[in-house]
């Protein structure tokens, strides 16, 4: 039987089975309109229980907090393009390692703290990193934080030997960025030196290093500062409210369109009553006007 055929006979056996129904009540017993109002009632009730609900996995944002994710992403952004940096999507940094080498890497990972006191340490003979690979890997290190300390933030950065991820994908150095502060959320950024990846898209060996950022954890620490200033965060920008005591909506467009035109956000209010165009005012002002 098919899905209309079922459809079909299932509304017959309704209807049927309300004209049985209506036997037992007479139209005209006001008992009947108590019990049709009782069945309404209940399912109005029902219907006002079915909330939208928010899929797993994601979150809503009220307009506050999507104030917070935009200007997030708007320093994110600005800072990647201040370096050169452009966008890509990576594949899926796993390898084995056999038990010997494993236990030699074992050796190294516990050690953790300042980058060049700690290079100095890796290049003493009692750490016996003497092969090519080492003595390159550590050259290029000793690079690297020199460049760190030059540019004055060598005092931000742990060298950490503990960090391993994507021995597939990176061939160099590997970096973690923490929030050092109340907000507990682990890492927030991660990236590393590839240089194998651009060639997969362009067929030419380019060097490259990257980073990816978890932004959820980067908008839990901003909402958090935003909370501890116990203040208002704005959801919009404006900076002109055109106030129009009257109703004429062509007056406001015409006077906002110069202001948009002058690249000055604006907005508008029509009302006859000075006092709603100060209450209103009052309330920008409240929100960090």
């Amino acid at each position: 039987m098919g899905k209309n055929e079922a459809s079909i006979e299932d509304v017959a056996v309704l209807v049927e089975w309300v004209k049985e129904l209506l036997l037992y009540f007479d139209p005209k017993d006001s008992g009947l309109d108590s019990l049709l109002n009782k069945v309404k009632e209940i399912v109005e009730s029902n219907d006002s229980r079915r909330l939208p609900k928010i899929p797993k996995g994601t979150r809503d944002f009220a307009k506050e907090k999507m104030a917070i994710r935009e200007r997030a992403f708007s320093i994110i952004v600005n800072v990647f393009k201040m370096h050169g940096a452009v966008g890509l999507d990576t594949p899926v940094d796993e390898k084995g390692l056999t038990v010997e080498i494993a236990e030699r890497i074992g050796m190294f990972v516990k050690k953790r703290g300042s980058p060049l006191e700690l290079l100095s340490e890796l290049r003493s003979k009692d750490s016996q990193l003497d092969n090519a690979g080492s003595v390159i890997a550590l050259n290029e290190l000793e690079i690297l934080f020199k460049a760190l300390e030059k540019s004055r933030c060598i005092d931000k950065v742990v060298f950490d030997l503990s960090l391993a991820r994507g021995l597939d994908y990176y061939t160099g150095v590997i970096f973690e960025a923490v929030f050092k502060g109340s907000t507990q959320v682990g890492s927030i950024a991660a990236g590393g030196r590839y240089d194998n990846l651009v060639g997969m898209f362009s067929g030419k060996q380019v060097p490259a290093v990257g980073v990816s950022l978890g932004i959820e954890c980067v908008f839990a620490i901003m909402e958090q500062l935003e909370n501890d200033k116990h203040e208002a965060t704005r959801a919009t920008e404006t900076q002109v409210l055109v106030a129009i005591l009257s109703k004429d909506l062509t007056l406001a467009a015409e006077l906002v369109s110069e202001l948009w035109g002058a690249k000055i956000k604006a907005e508008f209010g029509l009302n006859k009553r000075v006092m709603n165009h100060i209450t209103a005012q009052s309330k920008l002002a409240s929100l960090g006007w």
